[in-house]
């Protein structure tokens, strides 16, 4: 895991391996990461298992959940309890189940 300057990591959160965090990040109270779609079927020490990466400056709302291999863009906002299935590009404010696209930040 890779974790830059400036960042806040709130209680309960679950932060899985092989993830990139980026400067100035915010990471609520009980944001979920996972790493693998595969739920361990092919075993744990597989190279293509990758964790979310949060660009600079993103945040996420408390309870979001991220899944593998997505990209939080730098500036983008995920909203409470968002369950993030793909990338979310810079600068916009995302909320739902699956997220989608709100408004600009």
């Amino acid at each position: 895991m890779q974790i830059g300057d400036g960042v806040r990591i709130m209680a309960h959160s679950w932060l899985t391996r092989n993830m990139t965090i980026g400067n100035d990040v915010l990471i609520s109270g009980g944001v979920l990461t996972s790493n693998d779609n595969a739920f361990a079927r092919r075993g744990y020490e597989k190279p293509e298992e990758f964790g979310p990466v949060g660009e600079g400056s993103a945040a996420m709302g408390a309870g979001a959940v991220l899944f593998p291999d997505i990209r939080i863009g730098v500036g983008a906002v995920v909203g409470a309890g968002l369950v993030a299935t793909k990338d979310v590009q810079p600068s916009k404010f995302v909320l739902g189940a699956p997220g989608k696209i709100w408004r600009d930040v």
